[in-house]
């Protein structure tokens, strides 16, 4: 749906990008991504921001412009540190206690969700702007 809408997407992740791109490409959603950085794209890996900010410049994207979705301590403190508006994935292996102390901005339960919290947000940055 968000890529639907124009939204570019990427992913952060913690795997090696052989790893990571057979996986986008096993689910179906590598064609999605516009960004996608392993931990073998770059020198320092999560909660360093490092990654969050090799996906930004392969987006196009200044921080303030874009979100990350985490299900770790390690990528909300990533997230955090780079700048971007942090949501917690719920659906995890981590509980919300674990993930309340990197303080979030959002909360998910559900991925399917995720939808409608993107455009409540880029309501709230572009005030009258409707659903771009």
């Amino acid at each position: 749906a968000l890529h639907a809408r124009g939204h570019p997407l990427g992913v952060v992740t913690s795997k090696m990008n052989d790893l990571m791109n057979r996986g986008l490409q096993r689910v179906g959603i590598a064609h999605l991504m516009t960004a996608a950085v392993g931990c073998d794209s770059c020198a320092r890996h999560k909660p360093d921001p490092e990654p969050v900010f090799v996906a930004l410049e392969q987006l196009g994207y200044e921080p303030h412009e874009a979100a990350f979705v985490g299900d770790s301590p390690h990528d909300m403190k990533a997230g955090r540190a780079a700048g971007v508006t942090t949501i917690a994935a719920l659906w995890g292996p981590f509980t919300r206690d674990h993930l309340a102390a990197t303080e979030p901005d959002h909360w998910l339960e559900r991925i399917a969700d995720l939808p409608a919290l993107v455009q409540k947000l880029q309501a709230e940055s572009h005030p009258g702007s409707g659903d771009r």
